[in-house]
């Protein structure tokens, strides 16, 4: 372009600095083209999740979808790697365990969780270091070992475990039995019913077999645990018995307690344990309880109630637990029962009201009191509880309960009478804890509880 003195003159020709001006343009717009193509290529770091702020501005998202999704894939970046590889957990020092285990200026809690996880590994140098420590070690410490061993993989441990039955510490000898009771063998079975019949072992060891026998899963142990019930008189023996027993799912006891409460050589007293016992029965046990509660002994009628009144599935009694509760002579059984029906579900307000109105036993009385506080409240959080039910525990029940709770004969007497204010929950009720909290103390430590009704489903 050049100047006639009027203005510019275009020409045909450029000037460099044009050109120039082009050349770098031209460049710029091919090294756009090129970091792109490396952008698309470069693998995401998951570490670092990247924003719209790490895009450039000039690629679309939609560009950038397509561009990844057409791309290889690409090795995960060392740092990803190193992130996966924190994630399982690192095997046990095995010689710092053994370190641990055998210094004695550790504290004893160190020293039996380095024998746990020692025996947890199962090795033949970790278990070597368990056995110097059997026969060194303090006694805590050996017992500590002798139940691990329980669940140590090594095949000597069950060897080891029959051994320490005759040590000389009657600690390790019932963490022996505890062990040999986690390897659920037949040869375990067959040492620890052998122990069991031992009468020169220690009562406490016994037991011990007692309750090991119980958890096992070997088919043949609840017959061991039958036989065993039959010949066995002592009572401490056959409490522990049962109860293990009665940890097993009725579909697996029922038999043994069948045939042990049908005996004719079992005591009341041990039959009153057995079925107390059921009442931490797994499964639906109402079915078995129901027959006991028409037994002529007073003594196993109340104690089947108490089972109902404590099992997790009592099964659906209610219709026939009111007859009985109606036409019971013993006051201890009509307790029971109506404690029996507070683990019920659908117990009418209005059916309890004729047996407990004619109720003369104070201490029965009490118990039915307690479940017409639990019905109400039960009907209250259903939003469907009526003035008159309202009505009557506020002008009724809750001057009964008020008077109990302050002068009742016992202390058992009183505090039962609290906690049946505390569950019902209305005003009048609450306001009488309060009255006898300020005039007589405290008669019951907060959130105490006894039997309650189950809430509806």
């Amino acid at each position: 372009m050049q100047s006639n003195g009027t203005g510019p003159v275009h020409t045909k020709g450029i000037r460099p600095a044009v050109w120039g001006t082009l050349l770098v343009m031209a460049g710029l717009a091919v090294l756009g083209t090129v970091a792109f193509s490396w952008l698309a290529a470069k693998p995401t770091r998951s570490a670092e999740p990247q924003t719209a702020a790490d895009e450039p501005a000039f690629v679309s998202a939609a560009a950038v979808q397509e561009t990844v999704s057409n791309a290889p894939v690409a090795s995960p970046a060392p740092a990803v790697a190193a992130e996966q590889e924190i994630v399982p957990s690192q095997p046990p020092d095995v010689d710092a365990l053994i370190r641990t285990l055998k210094d004695g200026t550790e504290s004893p809690e160190a020293r039996i969780n380095a024998a746990r996880r020692l025996a947890g590994v199962g090795s033949n140098e970790a278990l070597a270091a368990l056995k110097e420590v059997l026969l060194t070690g303090p006694d805590e410490l050996r017992a500590a070992i002798a139940e691990a061993l329980g669940n140590c993989p090594h095949p000597e441990c069950p060897f080891i475990l029959l051994g320490l039955l005759a040590d000389r510490s009657e600690a390790v000898v019932r963490a022996a039995v505890r062990g040999l009771a986690r390897q659920d063998s037949i040869q375990a079975l067959d040492a620890l019913n052998r122990l069991l019949h031992d009468s020169t072992k220690a009562l406490s060891v016994r037991c011990e077999a007692a309750a090991g026998l119980a958890s096992m899963r070997q088919p043949a142990a609840m017959e061991a645990l039958s036989r065993a019930a039959m010949l066995n008189n002592d009572e401490a023996i056959l409490s522990q018995l049962l109860d293990g027993v009665a940890d097993h799912p009725i579909g697996e006891s029922r038999d043994f307690f069948q045939n042990y409460l049908r005996s004719p050589h079992v005591s009341t007293d041990l039959k009153v344990t057995a079925l107390e016992a059921l009442g931490q029965t797994p499964g639906e046990v109402g079915s078995f309880l129901a027959d006991y509660l028409r037994n002529p002994d007073p003594e196993l009628r109340a104690a089947a109630a108490w089972a109902l009144s404590t099992a997790d599935d009592p099964g659906s009694l209610a219709s026939q637990l009111m007859p009985l509760l109606q036409s019971e002579s013993d006051p201890e059984v009509r307790r029971r029962l109506y404690q029996a029906l507070g683990n019920q579900e659908n117990v009418d307000w209005q059916t309890i009201l004729p047996a407990l109105q004619r109720e003369t036993d104070a201490i029965a009385r009490l118990a039915g009191l307690e479940l017409l506080a639990g019905l109400l409240r039960n009907d209250i959080l259903q939003n469907r509880s009526s003035e008159q039910q309202l009505a009557y525990f506020d002008q009724t029940v809750v001057p009964e309960l008020k008077t109990a709770a302050l002068s009742g004969r016992s202390s058992e007497i009183r505090k039962q009478a609290i906690i049946a204010l505390k569950r019902a929950g209305t005003p009048a009720a609450l306001e009488a804890v309060q009255h006898v909290n300020q005039h007589a103390g405290d008669q019951i430590a907060p959130g105490t509880s006894g039997h309650s009704p189950k809430q509806s489903k």
